[in-house]
């Protein structure tokens, strides 16, 4: 127990001077041979058919690769300095998959990703994003997001010439110039109907008593 005791306390003392992102640093360079947390695995298929299942590897050492395999070695597809655009989207299928599409540099056609579902393909995308701006020092993201419904620009207002501008501007001259007095209307005119007499006639008066 004393012997324990003395290697808890001196192991103590190796990192008791380390400042918080210092213990940070060397606990994750502990773990690193125990757990590769630095690499995510994703089930998903090559190609825009559902037909091999694979796992995609995303990290630092591997770059962009897949296993068929979890005994196997990755089989390396790019790094993340020859992606030039990311894209996501859901499938055409009835069972709503997640695509997701990778433009790389020199590749004659994009590299073309299922995943089960749009959520996992968005995960992917920024996970790819982030590494791809990490290793090319760009601000600016790699994704292509899609549009959403409603999300669509206002027509555009089309611009005049200066002749149709001119034209404009002289009508609306002409039209303020005759507009600023009213029509007066002749008050004989309004009262040409015979007023109606409401005067009582004689032979009906009722003599009082």
């Amino acid at each position: 127990a004393k012997t324990l005791r003395k290697l808890i306390q001196q192991t103590f003392r190796q990192f008791a001077n380390l400042n918080r992102e210092e213990s940070i640093l060397k606990f994750f360079e502990i773990l690193s041979p125990v757990y590769r947390f630095d690499k995510e695995c994703f089930k998903c298929a090559l190609g825009s058919s559902w037909i091999i299942s694979v796992e995609l590897a995303i990290g630092p050492e591997e770059g962009i690769s897949y296993l068929t395999d979890k005994g196997c070695n990755p089989t390396h597809l790019a790094d993340f300095t020859q992606v030039q655009t990311i894209q996501y989207s859901n499938s055409e299928d009835k069972d709503r998959k997640g695509m997701l599409q990778l433009k790389i540099a020199g590749a004659p056609e994009p590299l073309t990703v299922t995943a089960p579902s749009l959520t996992i393909a968005e995960n992917m995308a920024d996970l790819i994003d982030g590494y791809c701006r990490l290793v090319n020092g760009a601000s600016q993201s790699f994704i292509i997001r899609p549009q959403k419904e409603g999300e669509r620009a206002l027509p555009s207002i089309p611009k005049l010439a200066n002749s149709e501008k001119q034209g404009m501007r002289t009508h609306a001259f002409s039209v303020s110039e005759t507009d600023d007095y009213a029509e007066i209307i002749d008050e004989e005119d309004t009262y040409t109907m015979p007023s109606k007499s409401y005067g009582i006639d004689e032979g009906n008066r009722i003599p009082l008593n």
